[in-house]
């Protein structure tokens, strides 16, 4: 039985319960701080994680072609676009019986969650534990950590993140399974480069949560706002003025959505309908795949 696995579900679900309670009680101020705090937590947790990157100009080699290949594969497969539709079904199937009338962060929150608990060492190495030695130690000590972590993201982003469980147990049991099958793969270097991959994704969605948009069409390649185009920026929905060139720029969810320049084309059909300038870190998840074809193939050479 995937012992370790099991128990990590039970922590999220009393913690996203636990989170659920504290966020109808919780006044709009207080929730976007909270909200920012784990924004800047992700970042810092990501930035952590890349640096767990094994040494060599190979490996450094290995990680940047698994991104550009990984990327594009899963912006050509949409990614992105198809979770999201995942998503809005299964929130579809539980709105009238859970969310109370809707939950608009549904899908977000279930993929947020999903990205913090399962992207990291923690995982990889407690799963590949759990399935080898049939050691639960790492697993019931990330259980505990995704316990407190499921309140602050359930206060925040509501039911999604109690459905995260799905993911987290098949993606762990999963793990668990190679385990069992080819545990010899994953060794010390597979691991980092693996950590290394996660911590990218982890960066780029403390990113979004943060707010940060890269404006403009990234399909296109332009990076630019026409000067005076109202953004909101703040949790309180406060307009600024865009007339900066920066590549980046900053805008709440709790506020708004950033709008459209006046006279810009529209977007054309079955374009991507997620929030504009978002990174889509979810088109990057085959690289997770990729690092280790790669850092398998480089092992094999070296030997």
């Amino acid at each position: 039985m995937p012992w370790g696995t099991l128990v990590n579900v039970l922590t999220v679900i009393v913690g996203s319960l636990l989170g659920l309670l504290l966020k109808h009680g919780m006044p709009p101020r207080i929730r976007g701080i909270v909200f920012q705090a784990i924004g800047l937590f992700t970042v810092i947790y990501g930035i952590q994680m890349t640096f767990k990157l094994a040494s060599g100009v190979q490996h450094v080699l290995a990680l940047i072609f698994s991104l550009l290949i990984g990327g594009a594969l899963g912006e050509w497969l949409r990614l992105e676009e198809r979770l999201a539709q995942l998503g809005d079904w299964l929130k579809a199937r539980a709105g009238a019986l859970l969310l109370g009338g809707g939950n608009e962060r549904f899908t977000e929150g279930l993929v947020t969650a999903f990205l913090i608990f399962c992207i990291g060492p923690l995982t990889i190495v407690g799963s590949l534990d759990d399935g080898l030695r049939h050691d639960h130690a790492l697993l019931f000590t990330k259980a505990t950590l995704d316990g407190f972590m499921s309140i602050a993201l359930a206060s925040t982003y509501g039911v999604g993140v109690l459905f995260s469980i799905v993911p987290l147990f098949i993606f762990q049991y999963a793990i668990t399974l190679i385990g069992l099958a080819a545990g010899d793969i994953f060794n010390e270097v597979m691991v980092s480069q693996l950590t290394a991959v996660g911590g990218v994704l982890i960066l780029g969605l403390g990113l979004n949560l943060l707010g940060l948009r890269v404006t403009g069409d990234a399909a296109d390649g332009s990076a630019c706002v026409p000067a005076g185009d109202p953004i909101p920026s703040g949790a309180d929905g406060s307009v600024r003025d865009s007339g900066s060139t920066d590549s980046l720029s900053v805008s709440s969810e709790e506020g708004g959505q950033a709008v459209r320049p006046t006279g810009t084309a529209a977007r054309p059909t079955g374009a991507s309908t997620l929030p504009p300038g978002r990174l889509r870190v979810m088109n990057l998840l085959p690289a997770l795949v990729i690092i280790v074809v790669l850092t398998w193939l480089l092992q094999l050479w070296m030997k």
